[in-house]
Parts: structure tokens; sequence; C-alpha cells
């Protein structure tokens, strides 16, 4: 199919119970193809037949990729304003992407001294959202002269995740005119990698003035985050 993109989005203020209400919101969503062939060849130093250093050929594979990627993602942002002094605001984003992804090469391989050929499919799945709640508040505290004291808070929660589900790959080598199964590392293999990332933080600041010119500000912040992965990799032997 052809790649594809849409995008809407919509905002506006109004009054809400009285109050003035401002809001965001953003859907976007894409879907493209990709197909490419990469030559790629590798060489190595050593000495040439005359004695001198040379490069000389060690792979030379042809490379062959497909690729299907959908990304979709929002934003909301809103925020209320319950007196000229005091507002609260709530913001939102949400990113996924998935990638999907069939690839071979194939070519001599000089340290086997024989043609190689490898297939691989692969799917990436990819999310990121935080969202923040927060606040500003003016405190006139009886001072006529209009400094205020000023009060703000913010309380964030983000996660971040990647998920390959099941990536299978495979190698084989050329013998006497026949493809036979390569027992190395990845050929065989099956990898399966979740991620999960947590991040929880708050904060708070309060800044007050005294004297003509003068302000004291304190204020804290807290913040905890916790990653946790599994990986686990299978592969088929010869029995």
């Amino acid at each position: 199919p052809v790649n594809q993109g849409y995008k809407f989005s919509i905002g506006n203020t109004a009054r809400l119970a009285g109050r003035e209400f401002g809001y965001l919101g953003v859907l976007s969503y894409d879907n493209g193809y990709s197909h490419r062939v990469e030559e790629r060849n590798t060489f190595r130093l050593g000495l040439g037949a005359d004695g001198k250093q040379a490069l000389s050929p060690f792979t030379a594979y042809t490379v062959e990729r497909s690729t299907n990627e959908i990304g979709w993602g929002g934003l909301l942002n809103t925020s209320v304003r319950f007196s000229p002094a005091h507002k609260v605001s709530l913001k939102t984003i949400y990113s996924h992407s998935a990638e999907d992804e069939a690839r071979t090469w194939e070519g001599f391989n000089s340290d086997r001294n024989t043609d190689m050929r490898s297939s691989r499919l692969l799917y990436i799945q990819r999310g990121l959202f935080s969202g923040q709640l927060s606040g500003e508040h003016d405190f006139m505290m009886g001072r006529p002269e209009g400094r205020s004291s000023n009060l703000t808070w913010r309380a964030v929660f983000s996660r971040a995740t990647r998920n390959e589900p099941d990536t299978r790959e495979v190698v084989y080598e050329e013998r006497n005119g026949k493809w036979v199964f390569r027992d190395i590392t990845q050929s065989g293999s099956r990898f399966f990698f979740d991620l999960t990332d947590d991040e929880f933080s708050s904060l708070i600041d309060w800044t007050i003035p005294f004297g003509s010119d003068a302000t004291f500000k304190t204020g804290g912040l807290w913040r905890n985050r916790d990653r946790v992965f599994d990986a686990r990799r299978f592969r088929f032997q010869p029995a």
C-alpha cells in the first residue's frame, strides 16, 4: 500500500461551571513501507603478493531489507483557571511505534571460504507516555503593594516500554552444492525481550516576597525511577 499519514487536532477556550477552561487535543497516525537492497563489503589488512600491506576482501554480502513502520500518538492538554490567581493544568502525551522487518543477506565469507545466507524476522514495539498535573497559585498575604507569594506544584508520571516478542534468525552455508545449517550463536535463534521504565516525580516551589525588592524561595523535588526488563534467548542445535 501507499505510505500514508493522518493528523487531527482541536483546541478552544470556554466557560465551564463559571470558570475559564482551555483544551488542546491532537491525534496522529503514520504507516509507511520501504524496501532497499544494500551491498555490504568488508576488508582486512594483510600482506599482498609483493610483500607489502594491502587490503583484501573479507566478506561481500548483498543485503535485502523490507520494513513496515507504524506510528501513532496523541496529546491532550487542559487548563482550568478558577480565578485570576489560581490555575490547574493537565498535560498528557502518548506515542507508540512498531517496526516489522524482514531481512536477508547472502554472499561470500573468506573465513569459511564459501557463500553464506541468512534470514531474519524482527518485530519491535516502542511506547512512551507522560502525564503531568500542575498548579499555580498566587497569595496576596495582605500586601497592598501587589507583591504576592507564589506557590507552584507538579506531579508527573512517565512510562517507556520496548517489546521485542520473537526475533528469529537462521544462517546457512554452501557445502558441496547444498545449503547446510550453520551452527553458530545467532543461527536458529529466537530472542524475546520486554522492558518497562517507570518514573514518578513531584515538585513544589514557594516564593515569598519580603521588603521592597527581595524574595525568598524554598521547595523540594522527589523522584523515583524503576526499570524492569526480561530477556531470553533460545537456539536450535543440530541433533
